[in-house]
Parts: structure tokens; sequence; C-alpha cells
């Protein structure tokens, strides 16, 4: 190939770019650039391959110099805005996010992008206005369904949740954050059979949900005991206690399933081993009159 122009130059990038060879690519967009300043969408395909090798302060010094050249790039400033949120410059990339809206508001990704930064310095509210910004423009736009209804349910506007959630898994039917984020919503909202059958997909998804491991168990005993399981309940517990046995709730939880199952011997020892975990002697008294169990 004979490279008589700068646009050549920025083909011969693009192949790369379609192998995934971006560093290659940045080779050639350089000398793009060098041959014709004034591309903008070369300078932005440049900054975009620093991006994606994560070399977000390069990408974030070619956006800049993008927005230096040509003042009313939407798509230079949500570039920009991208970069400084992925090194927790919240502040800075809100900015240039709501100044790209500004000059384009059909840019979805930069509404669901302004969400996230919202969400990330504690303004959930704000969020939700962009994330249902941005899902004007694209009403199947999974992260922004997910990110949104995730926010309804911190927020404890459940049933809001449940339908962005319910679309999102429509969609992504084995995203585990989804179906474990949706199972705890139907926990509080009593749907227990619901529940079990979400937590039971966010495992089959992903067997090893780490440090949510344990509450995940817990939570799906406490729906399972709901819906008269105890069998299956007793199972979940144990595994929780596997995973930390200083949570004093798991034990309480484990004592009112050994009650209904007429084990009070058991049950009193659940409640032993809570109080040693911290449950307040009030409490456990009080648990023991519940469940009509004397002190040991």
């Amino acid at each position: 190939m004979n490279f008589d122009s700068a646009q050549d130059f920025a083909l011969k990038a693009d192949e790369y770019k379609s192998r995934g060879e971006y560093h290659k690519a940045l080779e050639y967009l350089e000398y793009a650039l060098d041959l014709d300043p004034t591309l903008s969408n070369v300078r932005l395909n440049l900054g975009w391959s620093h991006f994606v090798l994560e070399d977000f302060t390069a990408a974030s010094e070619v956006f800049s110099e993008c927005i230096r050249r040509h003042q009313n790039n939407a798509y230079a400033f949500y570039g920009r805005g991208v970069a400084q949120s992925e090194t927790e410059k919240y502040q800075l990339a809100i900015e240039d996010l709501r100044e790209a809206i500004r000059l384009d508001p059909n840019i979805s990704e930069a509404h669901f992008s302004l969400g996230a930064c919202l969400s990330k310095v504690g303004r959930l509210r704000d969020s939700l206005a962009a994330f249902s910004e941005c899902l004007q423009l694209d009403p199947e736009h999974p992260p922004a369904l997910l990110s949104r209804g995730t926010t309804y349910a911190l927020l404890g506007q459940r049933e809001a949740a449940l339908v962005d959630l319910t679309k999102h898994i429509d969609i992504e039917p084995r995203n585990w954050v989804a179906l474990h984020c949706r199972a705890r919503v139907n926990l509080h909202l009593t749907n227990f059979r619901n529940a079990v059958s979400d937590f039971d997909g966010a495992l089959d998804a992903r067997p090893d949900l780490g440090k949510l491991a344990h509450v995940t168990f817990l939570e799906r005993g406490f729906c399972h005991a709901m819906n008269g399981e105890f069998q299956a309940a007793m199972s979940d517990y144990n595994e929780a206690i596997k995973l930390d046995s200083h949570n004093f709730r798991v034990y309480v939880n484990r004592a009112k399933v050994l009650q209904n199952m007429g084990d009070y011997e058991g049950a009193n020892s659940d409640i032993e081993k809570a109080l040693l975990e911290g449950l307040p002697t009030e409490n456990a008294d009080q648990l023991r009159r519940e469940l009509n169990l004397r002190k040991e």
C-alpha cells in the first residue's frame, strides 16, 4: 500500500484496529496527524486507541488537544470525560460529559457515563435522571437498565427497580449482578420464591461470588425458610457459616429453622453461639420467648 495522504495512514490504522493491534494503529494515526493535524476524526481515533490500551492519561491529553482545535466537538468532550472517569477524576468528568451533552444531546453513552459518574460521587437521584435520558434515546441499553435498576433499589424504590432489572435480565439472562440485585429486591418485596430463583441464577452464572457469597447463602436460606423449605434453608445457613462463622444473624436464623424442625436443643445452641458473636442478651432472651425455648 502506498501512503500518499493522511487518509491512507488512517485507513491502515483502521486495519490494525480491526485486528486488535492497537499499538500498531497508534503509529499510523500519529503519521496521519503529522501530515494533517486538522483531522478531528483521526485525533479522536488516536484518543480511543489509547483508551482501549488503558492509557487513560494519554487518551485524555489527545482528547484535550482535539478540544483545543475543535471546541464544539461533542465527542472530544465525551472521550475526555470517560477517560477522566477511569482515573477517578469524577468532577472533571461530569463537567466534560455535561458539555458533550450540551453540544449533542443525542449521545446516549454520554448520558450513561454521566449517570455513572454522578453515582460514584453519591448523587444518586441525579444519576437516575441521566440514566433515564440514556434510556429515552436507547430503551434497551443494558448497562443503563442495570444501573438505573440498582440505583432504584438503593433508594428503596423496589417496584421500579424490579421493572428495570427484569428488562435487563430479559436481554442478558446470565448477568449475575442483575440476578443478585433482583433477588434482594424480591426478598424485600416478600417474593421469596422469585428471590430463591434469582439467587440460584446468580450462583449458577458465577459460582464464586467472593465477598457476596456469605450474604447470598444467608439471604437465600432465609427465603427457603419463609417458603417452609427447612432442609434447603439449613443447607444454605451451613454454607454461610463455613464462609463466615462470626455473623450472629446466621445463628439466629438457623435457630428459628431448628425450632421449626423440632430440634430445640440445636436451636438453643445456636442462640448461645449468636450471643458469643455479638447478639445482645435482651435480643437473645426475646428470641427464646418467641421460640418457646428455655435458657440453657
